[in-house]
């Protein structure tokens, strides 16, 4: 176990911040320097914020919401079965760092085994969850309430879905192209 990724979150950047709830932009910044002290060519596949005001703080209090940033290296994908214990001939290991908050708690898990490590990624992001709260109150959303915000591909475009039940319903996608 890598212990410099777990320094990163012990200096309390990633707990609560002054204001109730947790800065998305914060603990991003963090998910991702913990994924590259993990592997440096972990790149992010998954963003999830959910419960997440026009501020880009995110009121984790319901049971199911969560912050999660995963990313994917393909450093095992070099190995040989042999080389990779306990797994099956042709089946990638400990490629998934996933990091996030749920339940009101931090939790890392590093080289978890997924058979997608050569799955596509999401690559650089270009907008901030903020910027994709000012395209959703452009188009009509409330901004009173809480959103629901993940990135995933539509093909090969990321995009942003902004999803919105309290205050008013909003179901909007965005490109990434802030």
């Amino acid at each position: 176990m890598n212990h410099a990724i777990f320094a990163v979150f012990a200096v309390g950047a990633c707990s609560q911040s002054s204001a109730p709830g947790w800065n998305t932009s914060t603990y991003w910044r963090q998910a991702e320097t913990a994924a590259h002290a993990w592997q440096a060519d972990a790149e992010l596949v998954l963003l999830v914020a959910d419960a997440t005001d026009a501020n880009g703080i995110a009121h984790l209090e319901a049971p199911s919401a969560r912050l999660r940033f995963e990313y994917r290296s393909q450093v095992d994908l070099a190995k040989t079965a042999e080389e990779q214990v306990g797994v099956s001939a042709g089946r990638p290991a400990n490629c998934l760092f996933a990091s996030y908050i749920h339940d009101r708690r931090t939790q890392l898990s590093t080289g978890m085994r997924t058979g997608d490590c050569a799955g596509p990624r999401l690559g650089p992001v270009k907008c901030s969850i903020a910027q994709i709260w000012k395209r959703a109150i452009a188009k009509g959303a409330p901004t009173m309430g809480t959103a629901n915000i993940e990135m995933h591909l539509s093909g090969t475009v990321r995009r942003w879905r902004f999803t919105k039940t309290d205050h008013g319903q909003v179901d909007e996608n965005f490109d990434d192209d802030c």
